[in-house]
């Protein structure tokens, strides 16, 4: 059942770094590699503002299971206009920014 309104997910993507590359995604206009482990998602239709909420999770592994080898990577986002989001991914141990093979991205909020 798709759930569409107020505070549904409106945009999402699932993408590499590594391969730098959008595997699938949804109102998702496309995205800008900021340099190793950093970059913006654009959003096709913009949110109403910039008071809306973004997810994040990155993993080095896609298709496997998780091992202590390919868990062990970090992925942040903030919201910075209601067209784009900023992500960062890095090694949790050190804090080094790392192009990761999985990343994926939920924007929830109102649409403009």
């Amino acid at each position: 059942m798709a759930y569409f309104g107020d505070n549904a997910v409106q945009a999402w993507v699932d993408f590499s770094l590594e391969a730098a590359a959008i595997r699938d995604d949804y109102n998702i206009s496309g995205l800008n590699d900021n340099g190793t482990g950093r970059f913006t998602v654009n959003i096709d239709t913009d949110m109403a503002n910039e008071l809306y909420c973004v997810l994040a999770t990155g993993s080095g592994a896609y298709g496997q299971t998780l091992s202590n080898t390919n868990y062990n990577r970090y992925a942040e986002a903030v919201v910075t206009s209601a067209s784009a989001v900023s992500v960062a991914c890095f090694a949790p141990d050190n804090g080094v920014f790392v192009d990761i093979n999985y990343c994926g991205v939920a924007i929830l909020g109102d649409l403009s």
